[in-house]
């Protein structure tokens, strides 16, 4: 409801004007009275009301003075003055305060009813209008960075004539004064990485931030726009001046939005183009500059250049040999590691001088690991242990944004299935040797050799003396003899068998033999052991 507050120093008066008139049918509710101005102002700290009616003639402070008041401290509220003939030299200044109207007295009912729904409904049209006007710029606000987007997709086709541009600019209040205009394309470092870890909405917070840095640092130097791009891409479009240097401005973004927001950004910036209706070949250049990124690093400022090489050569580029690729899974099925890192850094070697597009990288990446894998299965591993599950190469490489985090990624995971391998292969070194221990007790009685225990667990005699001696730490024939010298000690300790039969017992059947083995182990004859 419309709310109006009545101040007259005399009370029939205000009370005549609140009861003879029925306000409410007019959607007009009497707020507050007061008898004077300085009154009047008291209780507009307290009560809002949108009208103020009041008499020109009364102590304290009068209509003029409190008008003055309530136009500098509040200044929505409307004023309607009335005085009797005499007074009517005071509508001029009353006028000039911006009084909204002045009325004569007596005022009929009529006249006040008209005067007061008549600023009544301009103040709704008004707020009406405020209320449009601000949603409207709030939503062209919230997608400005989308329509801006559109727009620099629509310069980029060059689908806009020199009018249709400059008529674009107007609607979006884009001043772009230079004599050239250049593109700079920002990308977020690891953004795959970074927002695999946020909410939507934190990481539209971050986006949002690193546009707001890039466009309040590009505009204070510079007329233009920044929109949004690809995923984790910004685009600028700036109108260059001889004054100010584009890459210190750049830095600048760089160092900002390191210190609020600690993240890192690439920045690839075009050659300059003398019109707008150009713009696509410095964003071209932006985005070809840009690429450095993959060989070079993240957190740089790229600058196109005319002598860097196009990436878009037509000129066909090596994929990795099938001989390499072959020799790999060799290496790792012999676990010859020296031979399989060497490949490894070869293969990284020969991607890095050659200069490739990422694009190529990737794909020879995504071969390279799915080949680790299948070799994995065909000895019998899983590859969840190192690469998770699900895992998919083509979606799992597309996180990664230069070559050295690719490469370092691919290295790891090399490095954990040969370390896989191996705590796999030394699992079947412990169960070989065990079930070779088992076997051995109980036939150490008999004349057994190390090739007859290699073919009981299935393996290699040079292969089982290897792994006997890596798990035991002492070769095969040593550990057989010190068991069957243990045995016969503990014979003789716990029977009263002639010593001949103590060493067929133990697998000796030359008695001299077994008597100068026992010597060199334990310092003793078998005689003298048992009678000391």
């Amino acid at each position: 409801m419309f709310s109006m507050m009545i101040v007259d120093d005399e009370p029939l008066v205000r009370k005549g004007i609140a009861t003879s008139i029925e306000w409410d049918e007019h959607g007009i509710g009497i707020a507050a009275e007061a008898g004077n101005g300085k009154d009047a102002l008291e209780k507009l700290a307290r009560q809002k009301v949108d009208l103020v009616l009041a008499d020109i003639r009364m102590p304290v402070m009068n209509g003029i003075e409190l008008s003055e008041q309530i136009k500098t401290l509040y200044p929505d509220i409307s004023i309607v003055l009335l005085s009797g003939y005499e007074d009517f030299a005071y509508a001029k200044a009353a006028l000039q305060i911006g009084v909204d109207n002045y009325l004569l007295k007596p005022a009929t009912a009529e006249s006040l009813v008209s005067v007061i729904t008549g600023i009544r409904d301009k103040k709704r049209e008004e707020q009406l209008r405020r209320s449009k006007e601000m949603n409207r710029i709030r939503i062209l606000n919230e997608n400005l960075p989308y329509i801006k987007y559109a727009f620099m997709n629509s310069l980029l086709k060059k689908e806009l004539s020199p009018e249709e541009i400059e008529q674009r600019l107007k609607t979006l209040q884009i001043p772009l004064d230079g004599s050239e205009y250049q593109v700079v394309l920002i990308n977020i470092d690891d953004y795959a990485m970074f927002s695999e870890k946020l909410s939507q909405k934190e990481n539209e917070a971050f986006k949002f931030a690193v546009f707001n840095i890039a466009e309040e640092t590009l505009l204070a130097y510079f007329t233009g726009f920044v929109c949004y791009g690809e995923l984790n891409r910004l685009i600028a479009l700036v109108a260059t001046r001889k004054v100010h240097s584009l890459y210190a401005v750049c830095e600048e973004i760089q160092i900002s939005i390191k210190r609020y927001l600690k993240l890192s950004v690439t920045m690839g910036i075009g050659l300059p183009c003398a019109s707008l209706s150009d713009i696509r070949r410095s964003y071209s250049e932006a985005d070809q500059a840009l690429k450095e990124k993959v060989y070079q690093g993240k957190g740089k400022i790229f600058l196109y250049s005319k002598e860097r090489r196009a990436e878009d050569m037509s000129e066909e580029r090596a994929s990795p040999p099938t001989t390499e690729e072959r020799a790999l899974a060799q290496y790792l099925k012999l676990m010859n590691v020296p031979a399989f890192h060497r490949t490894i850094d070869e293969f990284f070697g020969r991607l890095a001088s050659g200069n490739p597009p990422f694009e190529e990288v990737k794909s020879a990446c995504v071969r390279l690991i799915v080949l680790l894998i299948q070799t994995l299965e065909e000895m019998g591993f899983r590859p969840d242990p190192i690469f998770g599950s699900p895992f998919i190469p083509h979606v799992a490489i597309e996180r990664f944004e230069v070559l050295a985090d690719l490469e370092a990624w691919v290295r790891r995971s090399a490095e954990g299935i040969c370390r896989m391998i191996e705590e796999n292969q030394r699992d079947t070194y412990k169960r070989t040797v065990k079930e070779a221990i088992q076997y051995i007790e109980s036939h150490y009685g008999e004349p057994i050799s190390l090739g007859q225990v290699a073919d009981y667990v299935k393996v290699t005699p040079a292969y089982f003396s290897k792994i006997f001696k890596e798990e035991t730490g002492i070769p095969f024939v040593k550990w057989l003899t010190r068991l069957r010298i243990e045995k016969a000690k503990a014979l003789l300790r716990e029977t009263r068998l002639k010593t001949y039969e103590i060493a067929e017992k133990v697998g000796y059947y030359d008695y001299k033999y077994f008597s100068n083995t026992f010597r060199q182990y334990t310092g003793f004859s078998p005689r003298d052991y048992r009678n000391r």
